[in-house]
This record gives C-alpha cells, sequence and structure tokens, in this order.
C-alpha cells in the first residue's frame, strides 16, 4: 500500500483519560511495529490529572486535549476520524497493548479486499484482569447472546479496530452515552459492509474493577443495548440469574481462590441486575 507525499496510510487513535498505568506500553509497542509503509498515532485527551500527557509527549504523538464536558464515546470518534489523515483509522484503547511487531500489519492487510469496511482486533485478557473476563464469561447475559446470533456472532469492540475511512464518511458515529459499538455496528451491517475478524491481531486488555465502577460499566451497557435497539425482559433477568453454570464457574473461582474481591464474587447478581436497570432507565 502506498500514499502520495508520504502521507500516513493508517492513523492509530487513542482516547485518553488518566491511562498513565498503561500508556506507556501501549505506545511501545506501537511505536515498535514493524510495517512497509507510514503511520500516526494521534491521543484525544479529555482532562487527564496522572501524568499521561508528559508520557504522551515522551513520544511523536499527535495530542488533541478537549474539555471533559466535550467527550462523548460517539462524537470523539467522529473527531478521531476528521483530524486524522490515514485510509484506515484503528481506535484502540488506551489499555490495550498491541501484541507483537506485526500487530498493525494484520490489521490493515484486510482492506486489500476492497469491500472489507472494518477489520475486528482480538483482545485477550492479562492473567491479573477481572476473574469473569479471564474466563471469557463477562458478556454472558440474553441480550448479548442474542445480539451474536443476530450479527454471525460478531461482537464489534472498539478496544481494537479498524475502519476504512470510505466506510465511516458513510455511516459515522452517532452521539450516544454508552454503547456506540453496537450502534455502529447495527448501522454497519444494514448499510451492506463486509465485517472481518482477523484472529491473530490480538492486544493485551487488561481490565480491574472496583464494585462501584463495574455496577457503572454493566448499568452503561444496558443503557447502551436498549439505544440499539436490544430488549432485555424481566424474563431474561430471571433466567440470567438462574443460570447454573455461571455458579459452577463461581464455585470454581472461589476454589481456586482466583475470586479476589466483592465485584468478582457478586458478578452472577450484578451483571443481569444491573444490565435490566440500564436498560429501563430513564436516562
Amino acid at each position: 500500500m502506498e500514499t502520495p507525499e508520504g502521507r500516513p496510510i493508517a492513523s492509530i487513535v487513542i482516547l485518553t483519560k488518566n491511562g498513565s498505568k498503561t500508556i506507556r506500553r501501549c505506545l511501545e509497542s506501537l511505536f515498535g511495529q514493524k510495517t512497509g509503509y507510514n503511520y500516526e498515532v494521534i491521543a484525544i485527551d479529555s482532562g487527564s490529572t496522572d501524568g499521561t500527557l508528559d508520557i504522551l509527549a515522551d513520544y511523536p504523538v499527535t495530542v488533541r486535549e478537549i474539555p471533559p464536558s466535550e467527550f462523548n464515546f460517539g462524537e470523539t470518534k467522529n473527531l478521531g476520524f476528521s483530524i486524522s489523515k490515514g485510509d484506515f483509522v484503528i481506535f484502540l484503547s488506551q489499555d490495550a497493548i498491541p501484541i507483537g511487531h506485526d500487530w498493525l500489519e494484520k490489521m490493515i492487510a484486510p482492506f486489500e479486499d476492497m469491500e472489507v469496511m472494518v477489520v475486528q482486533g482480538i483482545e485477550k485478557c492479562g492473567k491479573d484482569g477481572f476473574y469473569w473476563l479471564r474466563e471469557g464469561l463477562f458478556w454472558y447475559t440474553s441480550e448479548i447472546r442474542r445480539w451474536m446470533d443476530k450479527y454471525k456472532h460478531i461482537g464489534m469492540s472498539f478496544v481494537s479496530i479498524a475502519i476504512r475511512r470510505t466506510a465511516w464518511e458513510i455511516v459515522k458515529f452517532d452521539r450516544v452515552p454508552f454503547g456506540e459499538d453496537k450502534l455502529f455496528q447495527k448501522k454497519a451491517v444494514e448499510a451492506g459492509f463486509k465485517i472481518v475478524y482477523v484472529k491473530d491481531t490480538l492486544v493485551e486488555h487488561t481490565h480491574e474493577y472496583s464494585l462501584a465502577s463495574l455496577i457503572s460499566r454493566i448499568r452503561n451497557e444496558g443503557l447502551g443495548a436498549r439505544v440499539s435497539g436490544e430488549t432485555y425482559s424481566f424474563r431474561d433477568l430471571l433466567a440470567d440469574l438462574t443460570n447454573f453454570r455461571i455458579y459452577r464457574y463461581l464455585i470454581k473461582g472461589l476454589r481456586s481462590r482466583e475470586i479476589r474481591n466483592l465485584g468478582e464474587l457478586l458478578f452472577p447478581l450484578i451483571r443481569p441486575v444491573y444490565i435490566y436497570m440500564g436498560m429501563h432507565s430513564s436516562e
């Protein structure tokens, strides 16, 4: 792939806020990528106070600062597209670490097929991450199962994803409080876009949650699912609360001492209850 006058083919956009624990590792990996073309790294920071901006200044990153009040999951991604120069824009979470020096090449390679509009990368949870993420059971509730069945078992995630610029020009992000990934996926499928997984484009994405942050995250997921047109009934709530497979994993985690905090312990109750509350909130 070539671009005129050294213009970058790929733009990697990271939305940052107080990401000092992980952003240096992320940037070290990004600037260690082996490619045959130019790429740029852009950070849109919405009010970091923990030294994140100082770390960004150590690397050739284009930084755009916005007030926290202007941040929105959808519109800030539109901003990322508007200030980037590449034909392909990769969104990467500030706590996602690309694995391997060829991660970027693998993310871009599928676009050789001109029909491919979106390339979904794959994330794996690190050994110190949230128990239910490590077990692959964080998204076990009914609304997610229906979503995956409906969309051919592709669950779009902006932890690591590449989008062709011409696709974004057709389907932009919406201003939504949460769930911009699902809404974008729904609109992309309706537009007939070809979306592909690339199984060896791994990023390490290690999430840790306090009880309060876990509840907030899951409630927002419920809100985001509603925005995308999904439903979660009281019957779904009861079915998920009595999903005995989840409790077998709970017992396993307790016996192995892999469950280490209250959020991990109460997760089988928290996820169904707060998906339901988010889905049926007045926001």
